[in-house]
């Protein structure tokens, strides 16, 4: 192989090795699907969003008895919300659990507005860039 084959190959392996590292996710906005009765979105997008309302988390409670409660909350920057509720139900609490400032968060619910699944999700690249 000639030099300047092997210079562009390693030239070629430095520049996409750069372009792939410390990957940010961009921002997207929280989404309110009325039709999937689905809502979805990075907790440090909504926070960090330029209108006043927009948001997504849940919350639960858990007594000394072991019972819980809790809810996912979605609005959208259009101003669309949504509240769904959920009661003793040892999965959908452990995800809430597992939420975190950095967390993209999904959530479904029926039509009585009753927490179906909530989707909790860790990557690197939903952190702030430094």
């Amino acid at each position: 192989m000639s030099p300047v084959r092997i210079l562009v190959s390693i030239a070629s392996v430095l520049i996409s090795g750069s372009l792939f590292a410390g990957a940010a996710q961009p921002y997207i906005p929280v989404e309110v699907d009325y039709v999937n009765m689905y809502a979805s979105g990075y907790m440090l997008a909504a926070r960090s969003s330029k209108n006043d309302f927009e948001a997504i988390g849940c919350a639960v409670s858990v007594n000394a008895e072991g019972a819980s409660s809790g809810l996912c909350q979605a609005v959208d920057p259009d101003g669309n919300q949504i509240t769904c509720r959920f009661y003793d139900n040892e999965f959908l609490t452990r995800a809430v659990h597992g939420i975190s400032d950095y967390s993209f968060v999904g959530f479904g619910w029926d039509e009585f507005e009753n927490c179906t699944s909530i989707r909790v999700s860790h990557r690197s690249f939903y952190l702030p860039k430094k």
